[in-house]
């Protein structure tokens, strides 16, 4: 993969991200259809989500999800640095205004 393809690196973190969150039940109901459920884990995810950080700076739709592993790995300083990195960005829409008032949610619980 090209290092600028940070799409594909967004939506490989997504995917990782979403396996990585899944519940013990979904797990084995998924393993009812696979020889063995897909497995990923929250690192995976950010490391995928960190190298399309480089590649797209400020995409707020990347980072929210960020701010969402770290939250969850409860890394509070990371947590704060990349909600008060998102809370200076201007929203385009209304996707990301809705990013922009989780990350003031979550910054207010750290």
């Amino acid at each position: 993969m090209e290092a600028r393809e940070f799409t594909l690196l967004h939506m490989r973190g997504r995917y990782s991200y979403s396996v990585a969150s899944l519940s013990w039940f979904e797990r084995k109901a998924a393993a009812v259809f696979y020889a063995a459920p897909p497995s990923a884990t929250m690192d995976e995810a950010l490391v995928d989500f960190l190298a399309a950080e480089e590649e797209k700076p400020e995409w707020i739709e990347n980072l929210i999800y960020i701010v969402r592993i770290y939250y969850a790995k409860n890394d509070k300083e990371n947590t704060k640095k990349y909600c008060n990195k998102l809370l200076a960005l201007t929203p385009t829409d209304e996707d990301e205004r809705d990013r922009l008032d989780e990350a003031r949610k979550i910054l207010a619980k750290c």
